[in-house]
C-alpha cells in the first residue's frame, strides 16, 4: 500500500488536533473544578445534575417559604402577647368598676381608657410586615379592620390563613386572620360591650363584661398553642430542607467535581503526550529527500 506524503500530512495534523484538543479538555477541568462542562462531556451524568439542581431550586424556594411563615408566626406571637396584656388590663379596670366604691363618673372616665384599649387591639390587627398585612389572611393588600370601627370588610373576610409550601407536598398555615383572632375570639366585642356597660352605669352588666372578658382571653390561649405548634413544624421542615439541601449537594459534588490530584496528573501525561506528537509530526514532515540524501 503506498501512503503519499498528504495522507501521512493529514493524519499527522489530526493526532496533533487531538493531542491538542485533550490538553484543553484537562486543563479546562483543573480550571473549573468540574469533570463535566457540558452536556455532551457525560449525557446520562449531565442529566442527573440537572436533575439535582432542579431539587435544589426547590429546597431554596422551600427556605423561603419557611422564613415568610416563620416572620408572620413571630409577628403573631407579639401580637397575641399584646392583646392578652390589654384584655388583662381591661379585665382588671371591669371588676374595679363592678364594686360598690364605683359611680358614673369614675365609669364614663374608665370607658375612655376601654375605649383606648379597643383602638389598640384595631391597631395591632392592622400590623404590617413589610407592605403586607400580617392577619389580612388571603388579602394580605388590605387592612383586615377598619381602623376607627375596627369592622371588618365583607368584602375581603379575614377567617383563612395563607398557606406556604414547606416541603416536597407539604403544606402549613401561616399567622391567623384578624377576623379569627380578634373578631371570632369575642376579644373586640367584650371590649365594646364593657365600655357600653360602663357607659350606661350598670353595675351588673359591668361584672358580666368582666366574665366575657375572660372567656375572650382563654380563647385567645388557644391561639398562642397553635402558633406555638406551628412553628414547632416550622423547625422540622427547616431542619428537612437542611438536611435534604446538604445531601444534593454532596451528591452533586460527586457528579461534577474532580479530584484534583487526578486531573493535574492526566493534564501533565496529556501535555507530554501533546508534546511527542509535535516532535513525532515534525520529525515525519521534515523527511524530504533532501534531508535523506544528507
Amino acid at each position: 500500500m503506498r501512503i503519499t506524503n498528504n495522507l501521512t500530512l493529514m493524519r499527522s495534523l489530526g493526532t496533533v488536533q487531538r493531542g491538542l484538543s485533550e490538553v484543553a479538555d484537562a486543563q479546562n477541568k483543573v480550571s473549573t473544578g468540574q469533570r463535566i462542562n457540558r452536556p455532551s462531556d457525560d449525557p446520562a451524568t449531565a442529566s442527573r445534575v440537572l436533575a439535582t439542581d432542579s431539587d435544589l431550586r426547590a429546597l431554596t424556594q422551600y427556605g423561603r417559604n419557611i422564613s415568610a411563615a416563620r416572620e408572620r408566626l413571630s409577628v403573631e406571637e407579639t401580637a397575641l402577647d399584646q392583646v392578652s396584656g390589654i384584655l388583662e388590663r381591661a379585665r382588671e379596670l371591669a371588676y374595679g368598676q363592678s364594686g360598690a366604691n364605683a359611680n358614673a363618673q369614675t365609669r364614663s372616665v374608665t370607658a375612655d381608657e376601654v375605649d383606648e384599649l379597643y383602638r389598640q387591639v384595631v391597631q395591632i390587627a392592622n400590623t404590617q410586615s413589610g407592605d403586607a398585612y400580617v392577619f389580612g389572611g388571603l388579602y394580605p393588600d388590605r387592612a383586615p379592620l377598619d381602623a376607627v370601627t375596627g369592622a371588618e370588610d365583607p368584602a375581603a373576610p379575614t377567617r383563612q390563613s395563607p398557606s406556604y409550601e414547606v416541603g416536597a407536598g407539604s403544606v402549613m398555615q401561616g399567622a391567623h386572620g384578624a377576623g379569627t383572632l380578634f373578631i371570632d375570639s369575642d376579644v373586640l366585642a367584650s371590649i365594646e360591650a364593657l365600655s357600653t356597660a360602663l357607659r350606661a352605669n350598670d353595675t351588673a352588666t359591668i361584672q358580666g363584661s368582666a366574665d366575657r372578658i375572660d372567656a375572650a382571653h382563654s380563647n385567645l390561649q388557644g391561639f398562642v398553642g397553635e402558633v406555638g405548634a406551628r412553628q414547632i413544624r416550622l423547625d422540622v421542615a427547616e431542619a428537612n430542607v437542611e438536611s435534604l439541601d446538604l445531601n444534593l449537594r454532596n451528591l452533586r459534588s460527586d457528579l461534577m467535581d474532580v479530584e484534583m490530584e487526578e486531573a493535574i496528573t492526566v493534564l501533565v501525561n496529556r501535555q507530554a503526550a501533546y508534546q511527542a506528537a509535535l516532535l513525532s509530526t515534525s520529525r515525519i514532515l521534515d523527511t524530504t529527500l533532501t534531508n535523506y540524501l544528507r
